[in-house]
């Protein structure tokens, strides 16, 4: 099995659907790992440069990776003011 990763543009540009189904999946499932919290939590606090991952695997999503990088280190989006960034 091949796995693609791939660099989105916006935290958005991750289908809704795929995003859900991948979290109902999660041990945790807290709304501090749904797509609108994140987004939100970046539309208020972002700085430095998103850098969203999805990995896909035979066309599915099977992980991400919400990150931004700032002044030369590397964040999970909602660090600082979330909790359960797993």
């Amino acid at each position: 099995m091949t796995a693609r990763i791939e660099l989105m543009r916006s935290l958005s540009s991750i289908d809704e659907r795929d995003w859900d189904r991948l979290l109902a999946a999660s041990a945790t499932r807290t709304v501090f790992q749904t797509q609108a919290w994140l987004g939100a939590w970046w539309d208020t606090f972002g700085r430095g440069r998103l850098l969203p991952i999805a990995v896909h695997e035979e066309g599915a999503l099977t992980a991400l990776a919400p990150l931004y990088a700032d002044e030369g280190m590397v964040f999970f989006v909602g660090s600082g003011g979330s909790d359960y960034l797993d």
